[in-house]
């Protein structure tokens, strides 16, 4: 069984420049930790949902995924 991690998600956020996309795992909007750059929302995602199934598998994490709209570590603009 999967350890849940309820305050830490993984993240895919525009870039500040709004010409990509990052993914990143954070516990709120001043902890977070940048893991990659894409240039679509879609290849973003992607890695996002492999790297949240290599953490269940390989650490025994459970995170989830989150879109900017309910990103705790999401600034808007």
């Amino acid at each position: 069984m999967t350890q849940p991690q309820a305050e830490e998600k993984i993240c895919v956020l525009p870039t500040q420049n709004q010409k990509g996309w990052q993914v990143s795992i954070c516990t709120g909007s001043v902890n977070r930790k940048d893991l990659r750059l894409f240039g679509t929302r879609e290849e973003a995602l992607e890695f996002a949902l492999a790297e949240r199934d290599r953490l269940r598998t390989e650490q025994n994490r459970e995170i989830t995924v989150h879109l900017p709209d309910d990103c705790p570590c999401y600034f808007g603009d």
